[in-house]
């Protein structure tokens, strides 16, 4: 259990851009700071949180709020009540929701999820950029980026090219293009750096852009999955889950990081509460803290009391929108006999709109490959999706995890929209003039001056713009057949 009860509070907007969100003028955490959270200008571009008055707040705790435990055994395993089936469907709710083991939309029609992540868009990977780094450990997320970018460009170079790359890679036509492919869901990868800077403290701009966004996608159709892939001090020890040090700080500090992440969830939660067009929420991406294989150091009750906890938190607020939750294992069930799974020791299912994210690259297209998942879904009684998949470079791969999985009634997500000179996705985006000198830098070589670096990145931003990327057309035919 927190040694502190999570506080209801509210926001006072501010004016600020969502790309403010970055490290300090000094481009990077100190050594005092290592997620380089504290080195964002907190004065000038946050917003406060203000604890509403006495009687207002509500522990998620709290016993009074007449929500029980489900009939799972260990659902109460981190002193939270958690919701009970009868309460969460209580009340009329018309979006995404679980129904037995699968999921359906707000008419009782069953869904089989169709979509994408969109994780190059406001949380970069330096690999999305064609930077390859010898080490995903810590590679190079969105924060050790922006500091090697403001140390070429400038603090003022850096926040242009992250305002004209975020403002071109996803618009509404995009979002529109891709209800023309039939596409009824979108992972959306959020960097807690976009909308918290410090406990209790909260960037209106950042969720600014999530509420655009959402409506974007209401309009044509698709429900949004917010997915957190990158949590306050990093659930894993790679550049996704932007570590700058290779040490996932969120179960390694937890006394810094863990109540912040709570609070942070139940955040979006009760903003997002009635929005039938968010179909769910993504608690954390590929969550670990042991690099070598991908598991925790103190066992994987540390994760599922998390999770317990998260849910309990959420539920406060909001007690209808689905919540995914991922393994450890990199999310994933490796097949055959011994095979490490990702999910050991995470169930029972603990709330009644559940279900499990698995993620499925590079392997064999067999029943054999997906049991896990399968079994996984049967002895806990809660849907599976795969939530992250693709990036294949073999032919027809994709083609044929589609239709494996749809013929087992489980939905996917392709991984991702948009990389530089990359045909493993649907655009490839066109390097610009002397990209390789940015390559080179990014990747520890000369920094190229200042004025090289503002034109290569400017252009870079300009050339994401789908108009000016090229259409992947044989990846779309695998994917939507279009």
């Amino acid at each position: 259990m927190m040694s502190q009860p999570l506080r209801t509070s509210i926001v006072i907007l501010g004016a600020l851009t969502f790309t403010a969100c970055g490290s300090g003028a000094d481009g990077g955490a100190s050594s005092d700071d290592v997620d380089g959270s504290r080195a964002h200008d907190a004065s000038a571009t946050d917003t406060r949180v203000v604890d509403e008055p006495d009687g207002a707040s509500k522990d998620s705790s709290d016993p009074s709020d007449g929500k029980g435990a489900t009939d799972a055994t260990d659902a109460t395993d981190a002193g939270f009540d958690v919701i009970s089936s009868a309460d969460a469907i209580a009340s009329p709710w018309s979006g995404l929701r679980v129904s037995g083991t699968t999921f359906v939309d707000g008419s009782g029609k069953e869904l089989i999820p169709r979509g994408i992540g969109i994780g190059e868009w406001h949380n970069i990977e330096s690999y999305m950029l064609g930077v390859d780094l010898s080490s995903d450990s810590p590679g190079m997320g969105e924060t050790r980026l922006r500091a090697a970018l403001e140390k070429a460009m400038g603090k003022a170079g850096a926040d242009a090219f992250f305002a004209s790359w975020e403002a071109n890679v996803v618009t509404e036509d995009d979002v529109a293009l891709w209800a023309s492919w039939g596409m009824n869901t979108v992972r959306l990868p959020i960097n807690y750096r976009a909308l918290s800077s410090a406990p209790g403290v909260y960037i209106e701009a950042g969720f600014v852009v999530i509420d655009r966004f959402i409506a974007w996608c209401k309009a044509k159709g698709i429900y949004v999955i917010l997915d957190l892939h990158a949590a306050p001090g990093g659930q894993n020890c790679e550049e996704m889950g932007d570590s700058p040090d290779g040490v996932a700080h969120l179960w390694k500090d937890p006394a810094t990081y863990r109540a912040w992440t709570i609070e942070l969830w139940q955040t979006l939660a009760k903003r997002y509460a009635a929005e039938t067009a968010v179909g769910g929420y993504d608690i954390f991406d590929e969550p670990y803290d042991i690099e070598s294989s991908g598991t925790f150091s103190s066992g994987i009750s540390t994760l599922r009391t998390m999770y317990v906890d998260i849910t309990a938190a959420i539920r406060a607020v909001d007690a209808h929108h689905v919540l995914f939750f991922e393994g450890t294992n990199w999310s994933s069930i490796d097949a055959g006999k011994g095979g490490t799974s990702g999910f050991d020791g995470l169930a029972p299912a603990w709330d009644p709109q559940m279900a499990w994210a698995f993620h499925k690259y590079w392997d064999d297209n067999t029943v054999a490959a997906i049991q896990g998942y399968l079994d996984l879904r049967t002895s806990t009684g809660r849907p599976v999706w795969n939530g992250e998949t693709g990036e294949d470079q073999k032919t027809g791969w994709s083609a044929a995890m589609i239709a494996l999985l749809e013929s087992h009634g489980i939905g996917w997500n392709e991984w991702t929209y948009k990389k530089v000179e990359n045909a493993a996705n649907f655009y490839s985006i066109h390097a610009p003039t002397n990209w390789s000198k940015m390559q080179t830098y990014l990747k520890g070589g000369a920094m190229p001056s200042s004025a090289d670096a503002n034109a290569i990145m400017m252009s870079l931003a300009a050339n994401a713009a789908t108009a000016k990327c090229t259409l992947q057309s044989a990846w779309l035919k695998e994917v939507f057949g279009k």
